[in-house]
């Protein structure tokens, strides 16, 4: 679930280098030659073209406590960090699918102060897969896993129907729950409600819950509209950092539609 910022813990990183042996074979099956993937990310045919509005607001403020020479003087001070707001586009070219459901995507951002290049990422139910020494923003791998082709996972789609996600790893726990809200049948869309939290504990221990709604074509497998409020705890000794970060993704071209529904 989207945390913003663009944290990631140890245990994150291993986790997802583990799994770039396996992202380099899932683009070297696409791309049909053998050997193992080319640091540079080869060209590959272009099969459907994605962009995508977005704005990222992320807000931070920190409370420490202070301690005087006497008790009158004990009490707390608050900082605050700044605040941004990025807008812009992410663009999204698939160039690879696999029989079991995977995605192979060059994705990159342009939403002023945010940017991040062009990067290869293989796209599972469960994961991102991609080298961890490149850059992929919180709100690209939000998106992205909205991309995924099994993101739906109800098996019927009425108003009411509600999922849960498991994506807990280790000491991490994270849950997002979906429900329906409404389903248009002739628009083949479907309302989302979106409820998120996660939390890890020890020295970079957090705490967050996360809000937000979805338009989704179950037609195209794609999003037509996010929108995302996630309130993060960052807890340490003596101090408590607070986080808001907001997301509004809203589907701006795709190369399957002569333009998306308005």
């Amino acid at each position: 679930m989207f945390l913003g910022g663009g944290r990631r813990d140890a245990g994150e990183a291993r986790a997802i280098a583990r799994r770039v042996a396996l992202a380099c074979a899932l683009i070297v099956a696409v791309a049909g030659r053998p050997g193992a993937a080319a640091a540079a990310d080869p060209p590959l045919k272009v099969l459907r073209h994605l962009t995508f509005d977005v704005v990222v607001g992320i807000d931070s403020k920190t409370q420490t406590k202070v301690a005087g020479f006497d008790r009158a003087a004990s009490g707390l001070a608050y900082d605050d960090n700044g605040s941004s707001i990025g807008r812009g586009t992410i663009s999204v070219d698939v160039v690879g699918a696999t029989t079991d459901g995977g995605l192979v995507v060059d994705v990159s951002e342009d939403a002023p102060p945010r940017r991040a290049p062009v990067v290869r990422v293989g796209i599972t139910e469960k994961a991102l897969l991609y080298d961890p020494s490149r850059v992929v923003t919180d709100e690209e791998r939000t998106l992205l896993h909205f991309l995924a082709r099994a993101f739906i996972g109800a098996t019927e789609l009425a108003t009411g129907t509600a999922w849960t996600e498991d994506m807990s790893a280790g000491a991490t726990s994270d849950r997002t729950t979906y429900t329906v809200k409404a389903v248009d049948v002739p628009a083949k869309t479907v309302s989302l409600d979106i409820v998120g939290a996660s939390s890890a504990s020890g020295p970079n221990g957090f705490d967050a819950r996360t809000r937000g709604s979805m338009t989704y074509d179950t037609g195209v497998l794609v999003p037509f509209a996010v929108e995302l409020q996630t309130d993060t705890n960052i807890q340490s000794a003596g101090r408590l950092t607070t986080v808001k970060t907001t997301l509004t993704v809203t589907l701006k071209d795709d190369s399957f539609r002569s333009r998306p529904a308005s």
